[in-house]
């Protein structure tokens, strides 16, 4: 029986740790915003960790990078790319570390 622990080690964000492996197994290593968001969990733009939540539904997600406002539509495997639209979008007051979001099982 899982401990408590495990359960929660076992979840990144509410995604679940496997299916976050398969995923980011599948990301093409030669796409530079890919590497950037998805490996580095950085923005590819100014290298920056904390971004604003926006909307999102299933795997895909819309982020905002708080230290140069681009947003960015991810949902791995696919490469990312930028959005145009208003911050009204993103909830400005949560912000989370983009290198905790895409952390596996066992890495601190």
């Amino acid at each position: 029986m899982p401990t408590k622990e495990r359960l929660r080690a076992l979840t990144v964000r509410g995604r679940s740790v496997a299916l976050a492996d398969q995923i980011m197994g599948a990301v093409d290593a030669n796409d530079g915003p890919s590497v950037a968001i998805y490996t580095k969990g950085q923005c590819p733009n100014c290298g920056g960790h904390m971004f604003n939540p926006g909307p999102q539904g299933g795997l895909a997600e819309n982020v905002r990078c708080v230290g140069c406002g681009l947003k960015w539509h991810i949902a791995a495997p696919f490469a990312p790319h930028t959005l145009d639209n208003t911050d009204e979008a993103y909830d400005l007051t949560r912000e989370f570390d983009m290198r905790e979001y895409h952390r596996g099982e066992g890495e601190a």
